[in-house]
C-alpha cells in the first residue's frame, strides 16, 4: 500500500539572522582590533625611533590589546556557534528534498573533526547551494539566478586563510622577544584584520544568498513524499 509521509521544513530564518548579527559584531570588532593593532605599531615605531615612552604608557597599551583580543576571540566563538546552528538547519533541510552525501550532524562534525575540517564544511556549502539551485530549477521550474560555485570556494579561501593567520601569529608573537619581532608581529596582526574582514563580508553574504533561496523552499512548506509500507 503506498500512503503519503508529509515532512515540514524546521524554520531557519532566526538562525540566519542571528548569525548574521554575530559576523557583524565580529566585524565591528576586527575594525577596532585593527585600530588598536595600528596604535600599537606607532608606538613601537616612535621607540625604534628613539622616543622615550613611559611604562604606563606601555602597560596601557598592553591592556588594551590583551582586552580587545578576549572581546574578538569570544564573539568569533559566538558568532561561530550560532553559524554552525544556521549551517546544521540549512543542511538538515535539504536532506528533506535531496539526497545528501552525509547527515546533518556532519554539520557540526566537520568543523572539528582533524584533517575532514580543511575540506567537508566547504563540500557541505557547496551542496546546499548546488542542490537548492538543481530542486528549485529542475524539479519546480522556479526562476532563481544560480550560485557561482568559485564564490563560494573564495569563501572557503579566507576562512582557512584567517584562521591559519591567526594560529600562526599568535605562536610568533607569544615567543616575540625583541622590539623587532613584535614590531613585525603586530604588522601581520594588521594584515589579520584585513583578510577576517573580508572573510566576514563575504559570510554574510553567504548566509544571506542561500537564505533567500530557502525562503523560496518555504513558500511551499509541506512536501509530500510517497513511500510504500
Amino acid at each position: 500500500m503506498t500512503t503519503e509521509s508529509i515532512i515540514i521544513f524546521k524554520p531557519n530564518d532566526k538562525r540566519a539572522k542571528y548569525a548574521i548579527i554575530g559576523i557583524w559584531i565580529v566585524f565591528t570588532i576586527e575594525i577596532i582590533s585593527m585600530l588598536s593593532n595600528y596604535l600599537q605599531y606607532d608606538l613601537i615605531d616612535s621607540v625604534m625611533n628613539g622616543l622615550s615612552i613611559s611604562q604606563l604608557v606601555a602597560d596601557n597599551n598592553d591592556k588594551r590589546q590583551q582586552i580587545i583580543n578576549l572581546i574578538s576571540l569570544l564573539f568569533i566563538i559566538v558568532s561561530g556557534v550560532a553559524f554552525i546552528y544556521w549551517f546544521r538547519r540549512a543542511y538538515y533541510n535539504l536532506g528533506l528534498i535531496a539526497n545528501t552525501m552525509h547527515t546533518d550532524n556532519w554539520a557540526i562534525w566537520a568543523w572539528v573533526t582533524p584533517i575532514i575540517s580543511l575540506f567537508r564544511p566547504y563540500q557541505i556549502m557547496k551542496e546546499l547551494y548546488e542542490k537548492t539551485d538543481n530542486y528549485l530549477i529542475d524539479e519546480k521550474g522556479i526562476s532563481v539566478e544560480k550560485t557561482k560555485l568559485p564564490f563560494i570556494g573564495v569563501w572557503w579561501f579566507f576562512w582557512l586563510a584567517a584562521r591559519t593567520t591567526e594560529s600562526v601569529l599568535s605562536k610568533i608573537y607569544s615567543k616575540s622577544d625583541t622590539i623587532e619581532q613584535i614590531m613585525f608581529s603586530t604588522k601581520m596582526f594588521i594584515v589579520f584584520n584585513f583578510v577576517e574582514l573580508i572573510h566576514c563580508i563575504i559570510a554574510i553574504k553567504i548566509i544571506a544568498d542561500y537564505s533567500k533561496k530557502e525562503s523560496i523552499l518555504f513558500e511551499t512548506n509541506l512536501f509530500s513524499i510517497p513511500f510504500t509500507s
